[in-house]
């Protein structure tokens, strides 16, 4: 809902009571260390208050709000639809939609699509509450914002968690305060923060009631202080649940550590048996200690050729390092040269955008002119047409000129003559007198008419002096307008080759993007695959670790039991002296002595063979090469025998290959052995070995060799040909 004055009515005076639900003390049924963890009784207390119709979760985090409005939706018996929008590339995504799906059935929903490209599977105002699980760290999260809003309803909210966080790179709390701005919002500080925005503009009673009293500090301040008591306790269960797990972990550790001590007791016990059993056995234990002493060398050899094995794993993982910043370095420099064309491009853009305003302004400066010439013909026309209307008047006048002047001619003639007859008759007199009135009369017509031939020659001689001058400017605006229009020609001209010359910056810049997105790629490979290595090496050095800790406590209980036998060795030689004394004195006691100890003899060689491994504690074997080095081994001959293909094939050629790519000719690693980089790099790079091969050809060609991940000339050569495909599709 965007901000706008509210009627407050009834709802301002609605006491804060009127706002309890049932739903806020709800135990969550699932309960994880997550920014919503604080914030689950509010959750709760929105899906009560607005029983939505569909609630939406972008994005999968620890503790997703996803759990929640399907528990929401379970016990309110509602007609709902819980959507989560993630797309498979998220591991979290699939275990969260089993444990819903296993929880709450149909009630769980999912999109496998990511949220930037999942709001088109969705109406526009479908949408009751949307949550925005999304790290706050991410950049994508204003353009998600955009194309999520036409979806919200008009009762419809937005919950956007981790408000509080203002550490480098958190845009959370930045996006939520440009939404706050235009969509009225209340706030919760408790946790990380948690910001709601009322997007539509009939939201529900209840959530209209709070929204009335928010502008009370103490009123909001209440609230706020009770979900966050709620919210607690959502936190002091999810610790009670880690410390009884916990607790239950170290009691199943306290049992099997006193088993462990009861057999260690009745072992001990047994121990001690069989040394009372084991006296006579002391020239084989004896040689148990040789044995064993041995045994320890070897052991102490074999560790020796571990770490010496680890010695060199780890310089290959620090030759891997330094190949890593190398493509880091690279990367930075292909940055640094984009952002350089970017800037030219914009630049030239702006260059255009003034040339074609430029255009515009001259199409425009023209076509006035035109409707200007346009004018000035109609008016020389109608000036042209006056005038052919005029002569024939003209001729009329003139004639009728040239008439009067004849008729002057014979009343002057007429006159003199009456003037000779009036001298003789009175009678002519009269008519003498009336042919002066005539004669004035004609006169006063020629003068009359004399006027008006002047008056049309003055109009005639002006018109033509205004068409004269309509003419010439004509002529010249004409002339300036060939000129314009020859400017604007070459403007055209030189905008259009800016254009071709801005169309080639751009097929490089997207070249060096191509090239930049494949260095990435490879980058992430090698990254996956030191990831790997170094996750084997730790799970290989955790176990020898564990092994040698076997080892000392076994050597270290041979000691100890070599050292008793040693002390009871002691003791035997000295009563063994005793009796040799005893045997000097009195020869008659040492035969008797004698017999008796040739009985015990007898009687302990039917007792127990001698040399029989009885009581001999065993130690672990080590065995000679891991199984790590082995698949590094074969790997190996593998990568070996496919350069072998290679560099034997007529397709791959090595001078024009490095030709072509002067990075690799300039690589210290790859120059002298250019396949080797064809054969792990080039072919899915886009790179050719050979005029002959289209390696990103054919891998868009063929489709199944790029799902197997071999390199495409590789393939070419060992099935391709058979196949009969193309090497330049």
């Amino acid at each position: 809902m965007k901000l706008s004055k509210q009627d407050g009515g009834d709802l301002r005076s609605a006491p804060l009571q009127s706002l309890a639900q049932g739903s806020m003390f709800w135990r969550p049924d699932h309960v994880e260390q997550s920014p919503w963890l604080d914030h689950l009784p509010l959750m709760f207390w929105l899906m009560e208050a607005m029983a939505p119709k569909r609630c939406v979760t972008l994005g999968v985090g620890p503790g997703s709000p996803h759990l929640a409005f399907c528990q929401g939706v379970q016990r309110l018996g509602l007609d709902s639809e819980c959507l989560l929008i993630a797309a498979d590339q998220d591991e979290m995504a699939g275990e969260l939609h089993a444990r819903a799906d296993r929880r709450y059935g149909a009630l769980a929903g999912r999109i496998n699509v990511s949220p930037r490209r999942g709001a088109k599977q969705l109406e526009e105002g479908s949408i009751d509450i949307l949550a925005l699980d999304i790290p706050p760290d991410d950049e994508d999260m204003e353009d998600v914002l955009e194309r999520w809003l036409p979806r919200v309803s008009e009762r419809g909210v937005i919950l956007i968690p981790g408000i509080n966080r203002r550490e480098p790179g958190c845009i959370a709390h930045q996006n939520f305060l440009a939404l706050q701005n235009i969509y009225r919002s209340i706030t919760f500080h408790h946790g990380d923060g948690l910001g709601v925005l009322i997007v539509g503009e009939k939201p529900p009673a209840l959530l209209e009631t709070l929204m009335s009293r928010w502008n009370s500090p103490t009123a909001a301040r209440t609230v706020r202080e009770v979900f966050a008591r709620l919210g607690r306790a959502s936190v002091d269960q999810a610790m009670a649940d880690t410390q009884k797990a916990r607790l239950h972990s170290v009691k199943e550790r306290l049992e099997t550590v006193e088993q462990e001590r009861l057999e260690r007791v009745a072992l001990l016990a047994q121990l001690q048996t069989q040394l009372k059993e084991r006296d006579d056995y002391l020239e084989e234990l004896e040689a148990d200690k040789l044995h064993l002493a041995e045994e320890n060398a070897d052991t102490q050899r074999k560790i020796q050729g571990l770490q010496s094995e680890l010695a060199q794993v780890r310089m290959e993982l620090s030759d891997k390092d330094s190949a890593y910043q190398e493509v880091e370095q690279q990367r930075r420099v292909l940055e640094t040269t984009v952002a350089e064309r970017d800037s030219l491009i914009a630049e030239k853009e702006a260059s255009i955008q003034t040339r074609f305003r430029e255009l515009a302004t001259m199409t425009n400066i023209a076509e006035e002119a035109d409707r200007q010439t346009q004018v000035f013909k109609n008016k020389a026309d109608l000036f042209n047409e006056r005038n052919e209307a005029k002569k024939p008047e003209l001729k009329a006048l003139r004639k009728q000129l040239r008439k009067l002047d004849s008729e002057k001619a014979a009343w002057q003639s007429e006159k003199s003559e009456l003037l000779a007859q009036a001298q003789t008759t009175e009678s002519l007199q009269i008519e003498y007198e009336q042919a002066l009135v005539k004669m004035a009369e004609l006169e006063a017509l020629v003068s009359y008419r004399d006027a008006d031939l002047q008056q049309a020659e003055e109009s005639l001689r002006e018109t033509n002096a205004r068409r004269g001058e309509v003419v010439s400017q004509l002529e010249e605006r004409l002339a300036s307008l060939k000129a314009d229009k020859k400017v604007s020609d070459r403007s055209v001209a030189e905008l259009e080759a800016l254009v071709g010359y801005r169309d080639a910056e751009l097929q490089q810049v997207e070249e060096s993007l191509r090239e930049t997105k494949q260095a990435e790629e490879s980058l992430r490979e090698t990254n996956a695959r030191r990831g790997e290595v170094v996750s084997q090496l730790e799970e290989r050095l955790a176990s020898l670790k564990a092994d040698k800790k076997d080892s000392d406590r076994s050597v270290a209980e041979l000691k100890k039991l070599l050292k008793k036998r040693e002390k009871s060795l002691a003791s035997r030689f000295d009563e063994l002296g005793s009796l040799t004394a005893a045997m000097e004195e009195k020869d008659k006691e040492l035969t008797l002595l004698k017999g008796g100890a040739d009985g015990r003899a007898r009687q302990g060689q039917a007792t127990t063979k001698p040399g029989s491994s009885a009581g001999l504690l065993h130690f672990p074997t080590f065995r000679g090469k891991s199984e790590r080095r082995k698949d590094l081994e074969r790997k190996r001959r593998k990568q070996q025998e496919s350069l072998a293909e290679l560099e034997a094939s007529e397709w791959f050629d090595s001078q024009w290959y490095l030709k072509q790519y002067p990075d690799i000719a300039s690589d210290d690693r790859y120059s002298s052995n250019p396949a080797l980089h064809y054969l792990k790099f080039g072919g899915f790079e886009g790179r050719d070995p050979s005029p002959h091969f289209d390696s990103a050809g054919y891998l868009e060609a063929y489709p199944d060799v790029a799902f197997t991940e071999i390199n495409p000339l590789l393939h070419f050569i060992r099935d391709g040909i058979g196949e009969g495909r193309s090497p330049r599709p």
